[in-house]
């Protein structure tokens, strides 16, 4: 696992193929970032004998997601805002508000894993506004849960397009400012969670 306290004030990179490696034998991987976490290359797990090992992200600020995250059917977890409490070195957490970005056209695959995606309350941090979970295709049979609890009014749940997809048994997703959650089916798409979204929020 690659936690806070290495590379303290450095950027560190470690192999998208090295980490698909460590997933594929499997075996769990947390990576853990006081500022911000980027995937530019693609990750695919491959276990011949099962599932991938689960992957967990944490930031301390963002999460941007550039590339595919295929896992095997490990669980995927994506937490920005990090605080104090979970190990995110106060004096390391630079200005600005903590995202979780999809690019246009990326895809998180977890097979029949579970998808979180979380911006946290950033307890502890000098440094704790939040902004916007934007995602994109998101494909998977089990489960996925997407809570916003930054602090910031600017905090809120978004699709990249239109024409992002999601797939899975259960969305559950929770605007903290907006105090909304909704339930849609297989394959519904993000652009009817946003019209519920317009319907429901009293901070358009």
């Amino acid at each position: 696992n690659l936690g806070m306290q290495v590379a303290i004030g450095l950027s560190y990179t470690i192999s998208p193929r090295q980490l698909a490696g460590l997933l594929s034998t499997p075996q769990a991987v947390i990576l853990q970032a006081n500022n911000d976490i980027t995937i530019n290359e693609a990750i695919i797990v491959n276990n011949p004998s099962g599932n991938g090992g689960n992957l967990d992200l944490q930031a301390g600020r963002s999460i941007f997601v550039n590339a595919n995250i295929t896992t095997d059917s490990g669980i995927l977890t994506l937490k920005a805002n990090v605080g104090t409490g979970s190990g995110t070195i106060d004096a390391q957490r630079d200005a600005g508000p903590a995202t979780i970005t999809m690019g246009a056209g990326t895809t998180l695959n977890t097979g029949a894993a579970d998808i979180f995606v979380t911006i946290e309350n950033g307890a502890g941090l000098t440094f704790n506004s939040s902004g916007a979970i934007t995602l994109d295709n998101l494909t998977t049979a089990g489960n996925v849960y997407v809570r916003n609890l930054g602090p910031s009014p600017a905090s809120s749940i978004q699709a990249v397009s239109g024409t992002s997809l999601i797939t899975e048994a259960l969305l559950s997703a929770v605007d903290d400012w907006a105090l909304l959650s909704w339930r849609l089916e297989n394959g519904t798409a993000w652009r009817r969670l946003l019209e519920a979204a317009r319907r429901a929020d009293p901070h358009p």
